[in-house]
């Protein structure tokens, strides 16, 4: 229907069952539209917000903890992590998954990494220029990863950058752990 119609058909028809979620959910998100509708027919409920569904259990302690690095030095890693993943092959993956049948269009296709190599192997653009993309698009994940966590209020929030080495961070983690009891 989307395809025939336009999202914005899609958006309109959410909107009739839906009004919450229709102001909540962009006209061109389709896939957050399709699963609203389908709760909205299939159940006669609405979806409610993702914020909504976190219900806190007295089974169970929980504690929050990010693990966090200064930002040059995050960058820095994300940037050798890229480089070592074309190193190892990703370009070849990506090729050989191609060959199997998989398409842009396939969900697990679309995932940084992939999409940017899918368009080098099109001819879009080289692979330096593929590999700086996947960089950048990394970074961009890495900072909307850390916003999405500083908006819990009992989050503790561990530096590695502060610490020697992993075995340090990680007595440092489990030091707090034990104080915190």
């Amino acid at each position: 229907m989307a395809e025939a119609k336009g999202n914005g058909h899609i958006h309109a028809r959410l909107a009739e069952k839906d009004p919450d979620a229709a102001a909540r959910i962009h006209p061109n998100n389709l896939k957050k539209i399709i699963r609203a509708l389908e709760v909205a027919e299939n159940s006669g409920s609405r979806i409610m917000p993702f914020e909504h569904s976190f219900v806190q259990t007295a089974d169970y302690e929980v504690e929050l903890i990010c693990l966090n690095r200064e930002r040059q030095e995050l960058y820095g890693r994300i940037n050798k992590r890229v480089d070592k993943l074309i190193e190892q092959g990703l370009v070849e993956e990506v090729g050989s998954l191609i060959n199997m049948g998989l398409t842009s269009e396939d969900v697990s296709m679309k995932g940084i990494g992939y999409k940017e190599i899918i368009g080098h192997l099109r001819g879009e653009y080289d692979i330096s220029a593929a590999t700086e993309m996947i960089k950048q698009n990394t970074r961009k994940y890495a900072k909307r990863q850390l916003t999405w966590f500083r908006r819990y209020d009992k989050m503790k929030w561990f530096d590695l950058s502060a610490y020697n080495d992993d075995d340090e961070a990680m007595e440092g983690i489990f030091t707090w752990l034990r104080e915190r009891k």
